[in-house]
């Protein structure tokens, strides 16, 4: 059995560099694939700003962190957190591999929800790191756009 990580990306600044957010979020993967608890690393999500897709950055920073391009993978179809959770799930339908999510800590209930309303029992790792007040004030409405819409509101980009 493969223990599969998603790493959810949240953004770039206007040059296509990494925000501390999205850093944290990739040394916390990097983390658990380092103490064995990950063997395989998907990036989905197809945002881009200055012409930098979002995926390819946090490819290049994971790699310099010290993780082996043959265990990342990278399809960037996703353009929201639904979306990237669709795009995943189009590589691993139903699989009896160990799928891990891992993002910020206030992010993790959504994606729990998320993968559950698609039949998947995700395990969820996250940090605090690079968290802003604003996140914490508007997730509670992103969650609330989730319960309601849990598929209408995936978005993918093909």
């Amino acid at each position: 059995m493969s223990k599969l990580a998603l790493v959810f990306a949240y953004g770039q600044d206007a040059l296509g560099e990494l925000l501390p957010q999205t850093k944290a979020r990739c040394e916390c993967a990097f983390a658990h694939y380092y103490m064995g608890w990950i063997d395989k690393i998907y990036l989905t999500c197809a945002v881009a700003k200055n012409g930098i897709l979002i995926s390819d950055k946090m490819k290049e920073y994971l790699i310099k962190l010290g993780i082996k391009e043959r265990d990342i993978g990278v399809i960037p179809q996703g353009s929201n957190t639904a979306g990237e959770i669709d795009t995943f799930l189009t590589l691993h339908p139903r699989t009896e591999d160990k799928i891990i999510a891992v993002s910020t800590l206030y992010h993790l209930p959504r994606i729990k929800y998320l993968f559950w309303t698609r039949g998947i029992q995700a395990e969820v790792i996250g940090t605090w790191s690079g968290t802003s007040w604003t996140d914490l004030r508007i997730e509670p409405f992103k969650m609330l756009n989730s319960l309601v819409r849990p598929f209408a509101s995936s978005k993918k980009v093909v």
